[in-house]
């Protein structure tokens, strides 16, 4: 089975908020992004896991290379 690691990026409800678009935080939409695109895989087969266990989990990076080993 092909197994894929998705990482969603940066953490938390509020960061990186748009300077245009009001309300538009960076965090929240690749949360919802990974989330979504996890359930989609998992339909087509993939064995998927996520980086981050929540949105506001922020493991460092060599931690969340580590999840993805194997």
């Amino acid at each position: 089975m092909t197994r894929i690691m998705l990482d969603a990026g940066h953490a938390g409800l509020y960061y990186n908020a748009s300077p245009v678009v009001e309300g538009y935080f960076e965090s929240r939409a690749m949360w919802s992004l990974a989330e979504k695109l996890k359930t989609a895989l998992e339909r087509r087969g993939f064995e998927v896991g996520l980086t981050r266990s929540s949105i506001d989990d922020d493991p460092p990076l060599e931690v969340r290379g580590r999840r993805a080993d194997g």
